[in-house]
């Protein structure tokens, strides 16, 4: 069976383009529409950048592991958390912004993204944050499972235990 993707427009129902996915492409993590691009992660650790309008390659980076969560994508540059246990950011010419953020487990769950930082769950590690800017790791908490708000520098998340605490975005604290 043929693997494809398709693009197509909604106001007309018409197929733009389409295209064949390698065999060895797998994809899981979601792929996104930023910008008139769509930004694509592989289970060989592929990220790509494609054209809305044409579908055409407009370039690809190789990093050393899976993408098999879902990264985030913005004005700022793309961020993945891959399966060799870092978070990369990306700007969108493919260049790191900045050395990769190392850490001692693996990444569970979808990456969410503040004007400050990015928020990552790891399985040992808890809930993680990285500042945005410096790719370096702002605090990091097990008790933490996801950010749910951000109201006025406070974040909200849900912690193991189900309860919502108040936690400072930049210092961890609750």
């Amino acid at each position: 069976p043929t693997k494809l993707a398709y693009c197509v427009r909604l106001n007309e129902a018409v197929t733009c383009w389409w295209r064949s996915i390698n065999g060895g492409e797998m994809i899981k993590a979601p792929m996104i529409v930023y910008d008139k691009n769509v930004f694509i992660g592989t289970m060989d650790g592929t990220v790509k950048l494609m054209d809305t309008e044409t579908g055409g390659h407009t370039w690809r980076k190789t990093l050393p592991g899976t993408i098999d969560t879902p990264f985030h994508v913005d004005g700022r540059g793309i961020f993945v958390a891959c399966g060799d246990r870092n978070i990369h950011g990306l700007n969108f010419s493919g260049v790191a912004l900045w050395y990769p953020c190392t850490f001692d487990s693996e990444f569970v769950g979808p990456m969410r993204a503040t004007d400050r930082s990015l928020l990552q769950r790891t399985l040992g590690e808890g809930l993680c944050c990285v500042n945005v800017t410096t790719g370096k790791l702002r605090w990091s908490n097990t008790k933490l499972v996801k950010p749910v708000a951000l109201i006025e520098g406070k974040m909200f998340c849900l912690d193991t235990a189900g309860n919502i605490q108040a936690i400072n975005e930049i210092t961890g604290k609750a």
